[in-house]
Order: C-alpha cells, then sequence, then structure tokens
C-alpha cells in the first residue's frame, strides 16, 4: 500500500531518507491499528502475537529493499487504473467502526481512495496534522 501511495517502487522510497522515515512511520501507525481492531475483534496475543508487526516490517524490508520489485497496485496506479484501497482497508475500518475503536490513519486513507486526495506523500505536511480525524469527526459530518 505504502508504494501504491507513495507511487514509488519499495527500491525507490527506501532509498530516499526522507520518504523512507516517513513512509515506515505511516505503516507503523497502520498496522498498529490493525492490531487494535483485531483485539477488539477477538484475536488475543495466542493468535496474532504484538510482536507481528515488528516482525513483518522487518522481513519485509528485508525481501524488497532492493528487490526490484513492482506491486501490482502501484503498476495500475501508473496506467491510471483504480488502486484496491477498498480491499485492503475497507473491512478494517468497518470493523473498527463497529468496536468504536479509532483508526485515523486507515480511515484517512480509506477516504481518499488512494487518490490524489492523498497528497501526505509530497511530505510537506506532518503526518500528525494528516491524521487528526476521528470517527466521531465523521458520525459528527454525517449527521
Amino acid at each position: 500500500m505504502v508504494c501504491t501511495l507513495l507511487r514509488l517502487t519499495p527500491a525507490e522510497w527506501s532509498s530516499d531518507q526522507v520518504a523512507s522515515t516517513k513512509a515506515l512511520s505511516m505503516v507503523r501507525q497502520v498496522m498498529d491499528e490493525l492490531m487494535l481492531v483485531g483485539r477488539a475483534v477477538g484475536y488475543d496475543e495466542a493468535l496474532i502475537p504484538s510482536s507481528t508487526p515488528d516482525m513483518i516490517m522487518a522481513r519485509s524490508m528485508e525481501l524488497l529493499k532492493d528487490s526490484g520489485f513492482i506491486f501490482s497496485a502501484l503498476l495500475d496506479v501508473r496506467l491510471g487504473k483504480p488502486f484496491e484501497l477498498e480491499v485492503i482497508l475497507g473491512e478494517v475500518v468497518r470493523q473498527a467502526q463497529n468496536y468504536a475503536v479509532p483508526v485515523p490513519v486507515s480511515l484517512y486513507f480509506a477516504e481518499c481512495q488512494g487518490t490524489e486526495a492523498c497528497s501526505w506523500w509530497n511530505f510537506s505536511t506532518p503526518l500528525s496534522q494528516l491524521f487528526k480525524r476521528t470517527f466521531s469527526d465523521t458520525a459528527r459530518e454525517t449527521k
């Protein structure tokens, strides 16, 4: 997902220290949100250990950093095709809403659907400013 939102391959963004730092921060925030939703739905430590995000991030970086791999979603975006963000985050956001778990980063990306509205990738805005919205903000807007 991060590669597609950045419009860069893993090798391209990992070679840029600013992009890499912000991207990894965003990925970590999304993974932490996924863990919170998982716990809320009933996946305990035995099913998904707390170390899972660290393990996935380390392994992914190891495998992808210099691989030349390009995700299919990134290829779609580069070809002007839709990005399947709903498939990636839709259920997470719905379950978070059902269990009142705040997932501001996931919600932000689910709402912008991977369009240019996802302008965080230019790094001119601190991530903390982009992800201020919560489900209670969204609920107030829909009333």
